[in-house]
């Protein structure tokens, strides 16, 4: 498992401000995040699934993929 470390994580500012969206991701984003709201909110009868954080520990379990 292939892995190294980074001194410092870079705070969302930085890395909007390295990486900025453009216009059009900007507006999907939006339209995307409305549509989570609205499920959360109630606004909406959609169902919402939320999976995750994965992880891969411990290590054996790991290996025993590979």
């Amino acid at each position: 498992m292939g892995m190294h470390k980074i001194a410092k994580m870079p705070s969302p500012e930085e890395l909007k401000e390295e990486m900025p969206l453009s216009e059009e991701a900007k507006q999907i984003k939006a339209a995307r995040d409305k549509e989570i709201r609205d499920v959360f909110t109630g606004a909406s009868d959609k169902f919402l699934v939320i999976i995750g954080p994965c992880t891969k520990y411990p290590k054996p379990a790991v290996l025993e993929d590979l």
